[in-house]
């Protein structure tokens, strides 16, 4: 199998002159012989409207285009491999974990030299879920009532009297029962097999594939295959009967989200096993749970308002500033923070923060990127408009050192939002 490796937002081969490592000459080289086979172009486009990856062919072979995720996609003669630009892979995973709060597990080294970097994350992942659900079933599965309409030869539950009508007329002599079940094949459930299958696809681990098959036969009798989308994963609501799922839950709409396929069932495996994590999604959640955690002002995180309407339709629509940092009595908006997971600013992302400025009737707001060796500091300022946009950068690495050490650092923390964003 031909490995290409390339890192967010690059493009392979590059449109100009530019210095590549030797893993990047390596799958250069791949491309120029590669071509996308037919039964690749179904993956190819999910990739491609998910905004994940994009790749043309010509006659000098494939140009393979990465956007702002990371993870694995494996296609007939090639796989992909986009890496994290601005973090080593073992950063990433204490990100990851600290954003969601999943407690993944380390795996010793000798199984992270064996899965390098190409399949590390979603290995850990893989089997964090697979460890959590193997404790939630030694602790007993949820059970809930369902509602159960049928035809029976004799009365259970109360009688449906429209379809006894229609029975009788038949002289069919059956009872149109309802009846309420207390049994296993409920949502909470339902999402477990789910990806329990997914995970069967993903792992290139044996072992694990061996015991998730052996979890799916548990559950396989009890609950029904059921495809499960990010909007299925809203709608459970947490008591003290489903409490100890939130977790696995959460572990759940990662790998729901790793990339959105609604078709899972018909795919073949090759198709199913890419494996992906939006890091513009990973770092807006950072820099929303560093501020709301040490900040000394109050916070909320992707505050939704109309902003547009259509007079003819009376439709609105709405603007997403990223961060909304309140005064102390949480009446005022402060400071206005948009979050953009590359190295610098579009023009697009411009206009956009500067529209959030003039619709909150402020003059400023802020930028904040993930720091690099490039990394400068930069005011932008529309001089007709009266306004400036402070561009300013945060040190993925430095601040996870903090949160992880064993030592305190909370006002460390706390100093270094205040450079960034200083309280007037």
């Amino acid at each position: 199998m031909n490995l290409i490796t390339l890192r967010e937002y690059q493009i392979l081969p590059p449109r100009k002159d530019k210095t590549l490592n030797e893993i990047e000459r390596k799958s250069v080289d791949i491309l120029k012989s590669l071509k996308l086979e037919e039964a690749d172009q179904k993956l190819h486009q999910r990739l491609q409207d998910e905004g994940i990856l994009t790749i043309d062919e010509n006659k000098q072979g494939l140009r393979i285009k990465a956007e702002s995720h990371i993870g694995v996609a494996q296609f007939s003669n090639f796989s992909v491999t986009i890496i994290p630009k601005f973090s080593n892979i073992g950063r990433l995973v204490e990100l990851i974990d600290y954003v969601y709060d999943l407690d993944l597990e380390v795996f010793p080294e000798s199984e992270t030299e064996f899965l390098g970097e190409k399949n590390m994350l979603s290995e850990i992942i893989i089997s964090t879920f697979v460890k959590h659900t193997e404790k939630l079933l030694k602790r007993g599965m949820v059970r809930s009532y369902t509602n159960h309409q049928s035809n029976s030869p004799f009365l259970r539950g109360k009688l449906i009297f429209q379809q006894q009508i229609i029975n009788d007329s038949k002289t069919k002599l059956e009872f149109a029962c309802e009846h309420d079940e207390f049994e296993y094949d409920n949502l909470e459930n339902q999402i477990l097999l789910y990806c329990l299958e997914r995970c069967y696809y993903i792992t290139i681990n044996n072992d694990r594939k061996k015991e998730i098959r052996r979890m799916m036969g548990l559950l396989e009798g009890l609950v029904n295959h059921k495809e499960i989308s990010s909007d299925d994963l809203k709608m459970i609501n947490y008591n003290q009967m489903n409490q100890h799922y939130k977790k696995v839950h959460e572990l759940c709409k990662l790998i729901v989200n790793s990339i959105r396929i609604t078709d899972f069932y018909e795919q073949k495996s090759r198709f199913v096993n890419s494996f992906f994590v939006d890091m513009n999604a990973v770092f807006e959640k950072f820099v929303f749970k560093l501020f709301h955690k040490y900040y000394p002002l109050p916070s909320k995180e992707q505050q939704r308002y109309a902003s547009w309407e259509i007079e003819s339709s009376g439709k609105k629509y709405n603007i997403i500033p990223d961060i909304l940092i309140y005064d102390k009595n949480r009446y005022e908006i402060e400071t206005i923070i948009d979050t953009k997971y590359k190295d610098d600013l579009s023009e697009s992302d411009r206009f956009q923060i500067a529209f959030y400025i003039r619709d909150y009737d402020k003059m400023k707001g802020y930028a904040i990127l993930p720091k690099t060796q490039d990394s400068k500091l930069q005011t932008l300022k529309a001089t007709r408009q009266n306004i400036e946009i402070k561009i300013c950068f945060i040190d993925i690495d430095e601040v996870l050192t903090l949160i992880y050490s064993k030592d305190n650092h909370k006002d460390k923390i706390k100093n270094l939002l205040l450079e960034l964003i200083p309280i007037n």
